[in-house]
């Protein structure tokens, strides 16, 4: 049994989320629920690894072991039925710096590449920053959640698209792609030889009714598909700087290993192998009860909005630890809405046009925290919410 309710004090540790709120939000001491790592204590199982390498006073250059690359290679088998030889697997630093790479063994400049909006901010600095053509479809709203209408899609594709960024599951809508919508994206890519650089770092935070699929498991596409992958999402390890690239095809793979090497971005440091290893050796019971706990968090969130503050919804929460919430008939734009979070609740969300013009009206929410925690940030938005509703 491990203690997701207990509270663990996060200021003045380099806290991204809890130490540097002025560069995001103009002042420091918000209730953060933005950017995407979680306050759940990691797994001692992690601990205690990373406490016994660290008994060992040496701390030289380090390379991926057997034991590092079999902890993949079993995790993805056991959880996911998903077969990846080891030799498919190219370690890496991070999953953005990874796909801007990849991105780089695949395309040219001036080539355009696809997101699917809205999206995940920094894959718009990567395509731009690297002189590629930035092309953007958005999701159709459906019932509460999204779809991809796959005629827009292919009529998008037809225009000479090199590279899809794919996220799966979606960040930040909590989408967890369906098999059959998975199966069209990839049928139609290989279709338009267009190569797909999946975003799969959130892979094993799916709730409860949905199921992740690979889509590099579907045989049209397995040469055209580079999976992106970390125990970072999962398991609150961030801060390793660890993460893998999947890679089937040959050719591809080479490709992308030669556009890491051409600028000497080796694989994680010391630690981040001993990190990932530990996680995905052991960590798998501390993951099932951190999905329990997510789900409740999820639910509780969206029954209070539905109850206290119904003009307010979220979108259907599939997977992730983040949801996303739809303001839109408060009549204020995500820049707006943020401002008022500020002054008024004194608390920090991503908004929702950073993700792309479609979401604006729109919040990131990380409910990746203690329940104590989400139950204060609700009470503040009510107290917004009635302010609002009486002017």
């Amino acid at each position: 049994m491990y203690h997701f309710d207990q509270t663990v004090d996060r200021r003045n540790t380099n806290s991204i989320k809890w130490d540097r709120q002025t560069r995001a939000f103009g002042t420091e001491g918000l209730l953060p629920f933005w950017i995407a790592d979680t306050d759940f204590s990691v797994a001692p199982e992690i601990q205690h690894a990373l406490m016994d390498r660290v008994s060992h006073p040496i701390y030289g250059y380090a390379c991926p072991g057997k034991s590092y690359i079999s902890s993949i290679v079993n995790w993805f088998e056991k959880r996911y039925h998903w077969t990846i030889r080891p030799d498919w697997i190219i370690p890496a630093t991070g999953v953005v710096t990874a796909v801007g790479f990849a991105m780089d063994a695949v395309t040219s400049p001036g080539d355009k590449v696809m997101l699917l909006t809205p999206m995940y901010d920094p894959f718009f600095g990567v395509i731009k920053g690297s002189g590629r053509e930035l092309v953007t479809l958005d999701l159709t709203e459906s019932d509460g959640a999204y779809v991809l209408d796959l005629n827009a899609f292919e009529e998008k594709l037809k225009t000479g698209v090199k590279a899809l960024i794919l996220c799966n599951p979606h960040n930040p809508a909590g989408k967890v792609w369906t098999y059959d919508e998975l199966d069209s994206i990839t049928r139609l890519c290989a279709h338009y030889h267009v190569y797909i650089l999946s975003d799969d770092i959130h892979c094993d935070i799916v709730l409860e009714g949905h199921t992740y699929t690979p889509a590099a498991t579907f045989d049209c596409a397995r040469h055209l598909t580079a999976t992106f992958t970390a125990p970072s999402k999962t398991f609150n390890v961030a801060g390793a700087g660890c993460a893998n690239i999947i890679v089937e095809n040959e050719e591809l793979r080479n490709k992308i290993h030669k556009s890491l090497m051409s600028k000497f971005l080796m694989g994680p440091g010391l630690f981040g192998y001993v990190i990932c290893e530990a996680a995905y050796s052991y960590g798998e019971h501390w993951l099932e009860e951190q999905l329990v706990y997510i789900n409740e968090n999820s639910r509780f969130v969206t029954s209070f909005f539905k109850t206290h503050m119904p003009d307010v919804r979220t979108f259907s929460h599939e997977g992730t630890y983040l949801m996303w919430v739809d303001f839109r008939k408060m009549g204020l734009s995500s820049n707006e809405l943020c401002q008022e979070f500020i002054k008024d609740c004194g608390v920090a969300m991503n908004r929702g046009n950073a993700f792309g013009d479609s979401g604006d009206g729109f919040m990131r929410l990380n409910i990746g925290c203690q329940r104590s925690l989400l139950e204060e940030l609700m009470n503040r938005l009510l107290v917004w919410y009635k302010k609002h509703d009486e002017a």
